[in-house]
């Protein structure tokens, strides 16, 4: 079986013609930033850590200031990589991300201080 977006109602897939997007695994090895990323995927947190290194999330839910540029020097050619802060802040409306869940996620990072903006577009 290949990879798969959990993001729910987005069917975005690895290896279909022409797909350049990139899927990235929800971390684990820092706690609170696990729980974030479970937070905006409604994904129950006491989920065990051996099934959500299963899950990938896709490039579509990051935003273009959530990656680094960073040089491959075997190629000479530049690389997007996702930042170590970044959390998925692009969920439509309708999909597990949707505008309560947004509104939590706002919440939660006001009450720790650290400022992220979760964009939900209708």
């Amino acid at each position: 079986m290949g990879v798969r977006c959990i993001v729910k109602s987005c069917d975005n897939k690895q290896g279909r013609p022409g797909n350049t997007m990139m899927f990235h695994r929800i971390p684990t090895k820092n706690a609170d930033l696990m729980n974030r990323w479970l937070l905006v995927l409604g994904i129950v947190p006491n989920t065990p850590v051996n099934t959500i290194t299963k899950y990938f999330v896709c490039s579509e839910h990051f935003t273009v200031d959530d990656y680094l540029e960073k040089m491959q020097v075997a190629t000479r050619t530049m690389k997007r990589v996702l930042k170590d802060t970044a959390i998925p802040s692009i969920i439509k409306t309708g999909q597990i991300g949707s505008p309560l869940a947004a509104v939590s996620v706002a919440l939660c990072f006001e009450m720790t201080n650290i400022s992220h903006t979760v964009a939900v577009p209708c």
